[in-house]
Order: structure tokens, then C-alpha cells, then sequence
């Protein structure tokens, strides 16, 4: 495993095309991981949202899976919201 120091350094000397490199391939893997978390999901599961407005103790379930976005409301029915599927964790 490369050290993430070293890996910083490169960035910090790369030129363009090689960043233009590291931002497509970081573009994929982080869809790979939106999707795979996306996948996990189903109606009904409870989830925590991962936000610094909204308190690590709410807890949510989800209510709908879009396309892009998933709808959840909060377990005692105070709220909803629609969040990227990065910023859920599931309980």
C-alpha cells in the first residue's frame, strides 16, 4: 500500500493531464462506492445521516430510492429529506 503522504507529494508536483488523470479515476471509484451503498439500501431500512447540520443521534428510515437521491424521514416523524446516498449510513 502507497503511503498517502507520498501520494499527497505526487499530487502536490503533478502537472495537469496527470491530475486530470487522478480526478477521473477518483470520479470512478467514488461512483462505485455511491452505488454500491445505493444497492444496500431498501425501503424501510433505518439510516443515520452523516452531516454536520443534523445530529449523529437522529435516525431515519428511507421511504423512497431515486436515481440519483434517497428520500428518508426521521423515525418519530418530526422530518424528511432527500440526501446523496454518501451521506447515509445505515443502522
Amino acid at each position: 500500500m502507497t503511503d498517502l503522504k507520498e501520494v499527497l507529494q505526487f499530487i502536490r508536483n503533478a502537472d495537469k493531464s496527470e491530475l486530470e488523470a487522478i480526478k477521473n479515476s477518483y470520479d470512478i471509484r467514488r461512483s462505485e462506492i455511491v452505488y454500491s451503498v445505493k444497492s444496500s439500501l431498501r425501503v424501510g431500512d433505518n439510516v443515520s445521516i452523516n452531516h454536520k447540520k443534523i445530529s449523529n443521534n437522529r435516525m431515519f428510515f428511507v421511504t423512497k430510492i431515486n436515481g440519483v437521491n434517497v428520500k428518508v424521514s426521521e423515525v418519530n416523524g418530526k422530518g424528511s429529506y432527500t440526501v446523496h446516498p454518501s451521506l447515509l449510513v445505515k443502522v
